[in-house]
């Protein structure tokens, strides 16, 4: 269950990162909002869903969590490979446009030449599609946790105490022994 709604979140995160590069927003505009917006209601939907319909409408806060953890880890690995072919073929020269706007960066920063030049060959070492898709999907999955972490407070139904304790007396130890 958490694959199924891990592939479609991961599919969701597809759709809003190519509609953003695409696009060419930036961080200031409304779709990166959106996208956050929909990956918690996304987490949100499946924890409850997995709740109600699998789990006989209760879920404690560990299972909501782990649920959730589970279904954006599956999500991330989704996404972790849509970096790796975005930045292999859909648009190899994202990684040129990615270590210019960080070369730019260090240099309004007042970083000196030389510091420069260490930090963009380290920079560069990490522009590797591999390690992209390994960052792409640690970073997701992280994320996905600290979203899981919340959404599981609001998510979690403990099961009624009395419920639990009757159902572990079977019928015929209420009946009079005679």
């Amino acid at each position: 269950m958490s694959m199924n709604h891990g592939l479609v979140i991961g599919l969701i995160l597809v759709v809003f990162a190519f509609l953003i590069s695409i696009v060419k927003l930036g961080s200031g505009n409304l779709l990166p909002l959106l996208h956050w917006a929909v990956i918690i209601a996304a987490v949100y939907y499946s924890i409850k869903t997995w709740r109600d319909n699998y789990n006989e409408g209760y879920i404690s806060y560990g299972q909501a969590l782990g649920f959730g953890f589970r279904t954006m880890f599956f999500a991330s690995v989704i996404y972790g490979f849509y970096s790796m072919l975005y930045m292999t073929w859909i648009n190899p020269g994202s990684v040129n446009e990615a270590l210019t706007a960080v070369e730019e960066g260090y240099f309004q920063l007042g970083f000196t030449d030389e510091q420069i030049e260490q930090y963009m060959e380290i920079a560069q070492k990490m522009q590797t599609p591999g390690w992209q898709m390994f960052t792409t999907i640690l970073g997701t999955t992280f994320t996905g946790f600290i979203i899981s972490l919340i959404v599981s407070l609001f998510v979690r139904k403990d099961e009624d105490p009395f419920r639990s304790a009757m159902s572990g007396i079977k019928e015929e130890d209420t009946v009079d022994n005679q």
